[in-house]
């Protein structure tokens, strides 16, 4: 009996985390409608890589998975027909377990770089590092940005970042060897 409603627990679990992902993914398209990266890419693209990268080093954890298609939808986002209010209440619709939101939230916020509140991108780094989920999408934001054509410019900012703040020690091994193969890989590598 025990192993059948565990078994059910999971099954509901799976659901409702297949639901929230779907309605994360809707608001994070939202959020960036009509935006475009530097190569001209829909922006939605680079959440979604994002997330593809967290979910490759952290397949159990759902809570970093959501926060990484969410992670520029405050800074870079919201579009002009979305206020940064509105999209936090979508965001709040689009997550059932109370606690995941919250974390969600706190690391969503420690990634949202106001740069006039803190130039300095070793602080910032610094700051987001604080936050395990925050720390977690962070990486995983640094190797797809490292991984389209960055410019020289961000290629020595984040390795600077990188060797100024130090990794924390909850950053899975595989996730710190991607970053660091491709900041050793650029031009000026270590």
């Amino acid at each position: 009996m025990k192993q059948l409603r565990q078994y059910i627990r999971r099954i509901l679990i799976e659901k409702i985390q297949a639901e929230d992902f779907e309605d994360v993914m809707q608001t994070a398209q939202l959020a960036h409608l009509g935006q475009k990266r530097r190569d001209g890419s829909d922006y939605i693209m680079h959440p979604l890589a994002v997330q593809e990268i967290t979910k490759r080093h952290y397949p159990e954890n759902f809570a970093a998975q959501i926060l990484a298609l969410l992670h520029d939808a405050i800074e870079d986002g919201p579009s002009a027909e979305l206020s940064e209010a509105e999209l936090r209440q979508m965001i709040r619709g689009s997550i059932t377990d109370p606690r995941d939101l919250q974390q969600i939230e706190t690391a969503l916020d420690f990634m949202t770089h106001d740069k006039s509140a803190m130039p300095n991108y070793d602080e910032y780094l610094a700051n987001v590092f604080t936050n395990p989920l925050a720390s977690i999408v962070k990486i995983s934001d640094l190797i797809h940005n490292l991984s389209h054509n960055p410019s020289e410019r961000q290629i020595i900012k984040y390795r600077n970042a990188i060797s100024n703040v130090g990794v924390p020690r909850h950053i899975k091994k595989s996730h710190l060897d991607e970053l660091m193969g491709i900041l050793n890989a650029t031009s000026g590598g270590g």
